[in-house]
């Protein structure tokens, strides 16, 4: 039980420091090393009699809203279940369908968002990325040429469960391999090319409306896992309808929403920066 107790204070220690330092400690931190090492003593399961101060620690840090939780606390056997956790039922409605919608896949913030010119999209001030490198040169990314991007980053204190944005079917799904650098608003300020350089899973999906949304989910450091449930890592005829859950992160990390196809000059985001929650509209077709 005490080893436990020790591995789990010194995750959470360690995760509490590297928030703390400037990203020039990143390069000497052993970025996948010890996002593997972290997804381990996440999973340890806890004694129910150490649940609840252990798990109190990290809600006290990070003012997580445990009032949204589907269980009590020390019904939750590990960190990463505590991670992970679902929500009570009808905390996150979806906005009602209009012509061209989506809705947040994601509890997050906005941190980004706009056109996708000559293949690039903005990251922050003074830095952008490549759309080929981003999908890692897929036949198939100029579909998004002219079309919109919007970057959702979830915090620790988010709830770290993704869902299908509207109603769509799955054309395709890729794992790319990379590293694991945070992926936190000091990071994306300070670590060029961030987003193609980090572990990736990307979901393609096609809307009845024409629309192709490609959603990217990134990794970053101390993310375990980006976990993709089995019935969307192939292209299906199925029609996902929106809040469907799609996966989960473990611990918390970014999306990338792009929009593309024909149709997608006519899209408009609906909000441009802020916080934003699981089935509130991202956005639509516009007048």
């Amino acid at each position: 039980m005490m080893q436990r107790l020790l591995s789990v204070l010194i995750l959470l220690a360690v995760i509490w420091w590297i928030d703390q330092k400037p990203m020039g400690w990143m390069t000497l931190y052993p970025r996948v090393w010890g996002s593997q090492l972290a997804g381990r003593l996440a999973s340890l399961p806890l004694p129910r009699i150490l649940r609840q101060p252990l798990l109190g620690l990290f809600i006290s840090h990070y003012q997580v809203k445990v009032d949204e939780a589907e269980k009590n606390l020390e019904e939750y056997p590990s960190l990463q279940e505590f991670f992970t956790r679902k929500l009570k039922p009808g905390l996150r409605p979806q906005d009602a369908p209009v012509s061209g919608y989506l809705n947040s896949p994601v509890d997050g913030t906005i941190l980004s968002e706009g056109r996708i010119e000559r293949g690039m999209l903005f990251q922050a001030k003074g830095k952008t990325y490549a759309l080929g490198e981003l999908l890692l040169n897929e036949s198939n990314r100029a579909v998004f040429e002219g079309g919109s991007f919007m970057t959702l980053y979830l915090a620790p204190y988010d709830y770290h469960r993704f869902h299908m944005p509207c109603e769509a079917q799955v054309t395709s799904f890729r794992e790319l391999a990379g590293d694991l650098w945070p992926v936190n608003e000091k990071a994306v300020r300070n670590v060029d090319q961030l987003y193609v350089k980090n572990k990736r899973s990307v979901l393609h999906l096609k809307t009845p409306e024409g629309l192709e949304i490609a959603l990217v989910f990134v990794g970053a450091t101390h993310v375990g896992q980006i976990r993709i449930h089995p019935e969307w890592q192939q292209p299906s005829n199925r029609q996902a309808k929106a809040g469907d859950e799609i996966g989960q992160f473990e611990f918390g990390s970014t999306v990338i929403v792009l929009v593309g196809g024909p149709q997608a000059s006519r899209w408009k985001a609906n909000k441009k920066s802020g916080m934003i929650k699981v089935g509130q509209r991202l956005g639509a077709f516009g007048e």
